[in-house]
């Protein structure tokens, strides 16, 4: 709310004709003979006038202010209730890191924790890596079974990740590869992606998470996941598009929908997701907690 009090040039000028009239008032209303009781009256109306319209600029804003806040509280509560139950869910042996700024954040990660579990995917792939690799690493190990191929651009990143899934023991569950982004031909467009040299062969992708790359890459940078990997995708995969409240990745999510024949469901979560599936008799997994846009 620091900002509901802002003023724009006008209310400044506005705030300045009040002194300007006060002043011509003060002067005026040494003489009270009828024509300085008449400018007196007037300059009196002319600031009850910008006096009231300052006010109710100043009330819109500050209503504006709490409906931000509530908002605010709103989602923290339910990022708050989502974490909860991921804790509830993983039950990690040591702290997780924090899940705010780049990293998905717990309502997604409460979904992700809902599909691996309701689906048991012997193969998950992920194109971007982080606390969800870890997340869903926890979910295999309390199945038993199922390992998780992460790309990850940024060597930093893939260094962070492999140590977080050694702190956690979860190494054996999931692989981070090195594939930094390159410029290449997809589906007949000139665009960038993650090396798909590094690419390894794998089993059939029962679940794909596209997180990456950063939106800032190109436009449309999450777009060619699936035209590389549709190949890939067994039959009943379900992906999962982060970051969907994006316009960018609306028109990604009915892109793939439209060229790849996918029922597309939004997810309204803080940020938006969208699960896409290759036909329309795949169950997908409702948001939790009546979330809403």
């Amino acid at each position: 709310m620091s900002h509901m009090l802002r003023l724009s040039k006008g209310d400044f000028a506005i705030v300045g004709a009040v002194g300007i009239a006060v002043i011509v008032t003060r002067v005026l209303t040494r003489r009270m003979d009828p024509p300085g009781f008449l400018t007196f009256g007037v300059s009196v109306t002319l600031i009850v006038l910008l006096v009231l319209e300052v006010y109710r600029r100043l009330q819109i804003q500050i209503k504006e202010g709490a409906q931000e806040a509530q908002v605010s509280i709103r989602n923290s509560y339910r990022q708050t209730e989502a974490l909860h139950s991921v804790m509830n869910t993983i039950r990690p042996t040591t702290p997780l890191p924090l899940t705010t700024t780049w990293s998905a954040f717990p309502d997604l990660l409460n979904q992700l924790c809902a599909l691996v579990l309701a689906r048991r995917p012997g193969l998950i792939f992920e194109a971007g890596s982080g606390v969800s690799t870890l997340t869903m690493a926890y979910c295999l190990r309390r199945l038993g079974a199922g390992r998780i191929v992460s790309l990850e651009n940024d060597p930093h990143f893939a260094v962070a990740t492999r140590e977080m899934l050694a702190q956690h023991g979860l190494t054996d569950l999931a692989t981070v590869v090195d594939a930094p982004i390159k410029e290449a031909i997809i589906a007949g467009e000139r665009c960038s992606w993650y090396d798909v040299t590094r690419v390894p062969s794998t089993e059939p992708i029962e679940l794909l998470f596209v997180d990456g790359p950063h939106g800032l890459t190109q436009k449309g940078a999450r777009y060619p996941a699936l035209p590389v990997l549709s190949s890939r995708l067994a039959a009943d995969c379900v992906i999962v598009l982060d970051d969907g409240a994006r316009a960018d990745e609306t028109a990604i999510a009915e892109r793939w929908s439209r060229e790849f024949g996918l029922k597309s469901d939004y997810l309204p979560l803080e940020k938006g997701a969208y699960v896409l599936t290759r036909c329309t008799s795949v169950h997908t997994a409702p948001p939790l907690h009546g979330q809403n846009r």
